[in-house]
């Protein structure tokens, strides 16, 4: 299989935990499960690189073999994987508590033909690829795409200073053609509150395309020739947000590289996640947008 994206990032087993004590999971769960499993449903061939111990069941993964995600690129260290529990509160804050970190995930890890792919995405859930293993994939010929949250943001629990994350970001930027990061982030990466300012300190530090996703206020996203002020499509009430930035993510990269059109990419992206947040259930295939709907979604709003 050639793929037409490959993400790179701990699979984990997943609880969420909400105001009223109702426990969704575990599930499998993860920036890489997300992802892969919303970009395979709309139709990419997807490649997964992560690593998990013995305790991860068929049954948890279940969502990646009914989708159709290809996961040579898994990896089976030890008895246990990643563990996560996110908590919500009352306001919809959210809380991430890690009781099981899982191991490193290296360059060697990857299968050889998935460096055939057309985009890598790079989307740890706490620092689980370095820079170092960044560095070897310089040699890569598409185009490279990162989730910044990994690297010190909302959900981890190792975070830098403002001036070391900038140094580090510095290093990190100029291997990617697009970076993404959510509002929650900015404030762990950014004295600066002005979400555009932000954006376009992206592409000051190398890359060509800055995503920022506004949670239900939509996303803006720049570029060095446009900044772009994207809507949310949500239509009724927002009742599950997990995997929604990863649901956008996936929506974008999707079109991004059918098209190479950042616009039309950023509006089919926010229609994917606010398909997605409108269902509950966590990891719940029933959540996952498929084509159809989405394009529904797009219709109707930009026909309004």
């Amino acid at each position: 299989m050639k793929p037409d994206l490959i993400v790179i990032g701990h699979l984990m087993k997943e609880k969420t935990i909400f105001p009223d004590h109702h426990i969704i999971g575990p599930t499998v769960g993860g920036a890489a499960a997300y992802f892969s499993i919303v970009a395979s449903c709309l139709g990419s061939k997807v490649g997964i690189v992560s690593k998990i111990g013995r305790d991860m069941s068929k049954k948890l993964l279940d969502p990646l073999y009914k989708t159709g995600v290809d996961m040579q690129g898994i990896r089976i260290e030890g008895m246990r994987s990643m563990i996560s529990e996110l908590y919500y509160d009352i306001n919809g804050n959210k809380k991430m508590k890690y009781p099981y970190k899982g191991k490193p995930i290296i360059f060697e890890d990857i299968p050889i033909n998935y460096l055939q792919a057309n985009m890598i995405y790079v989307a740890p859930q706490e620092w689980e690829f370095s820079l170092k293993e960044i560095e070897k994939l310089s040699s890569f010929k598409g185009k490279m795409a990162i989730e910044l949250s990994g690297y010190g943001g909302a959900h981890c629990t190792h975070h830098l200073s403002i001036d070391k994350i900038r140094s580090f970001f510095k290093q990190l930027l100029p291997y990617f053609h697009i970076a993404k990061l959510s509002i929650e982030d900015c404030r762990y990466f950014f004295e600066e509150k002005d979400e555009i300012k932000i954006a376009k300190t992206l592409i000051e530090w190398g890359v060509e395309i800055g995503i920022i996703t506004l949670s239900e206020k939509g996303a803006i996203i720049v570029t060095s020739s446009d900044i772009l002020k994207l809507p949310s499509f949500v239509k009724g009430s927002v009742l599950d947000s997990v995997g929604a930035g990863d649901a956008f993510a996936a929506g974008f990269m999707v079109s991004y590289i059918k098209d190479k059109d950042v616009k039309k990419a950023g509006l089919f992206a926010s229609a994917t996640a606010a398909v997605m947040i409108e269902r509950t259930g966590g990891m719940n295939l029933s959540r996952m947008p498929v084509l159809f709907k989405i394009e529904e979604r797009l219709n109707s709003e930009l026909e309004q």
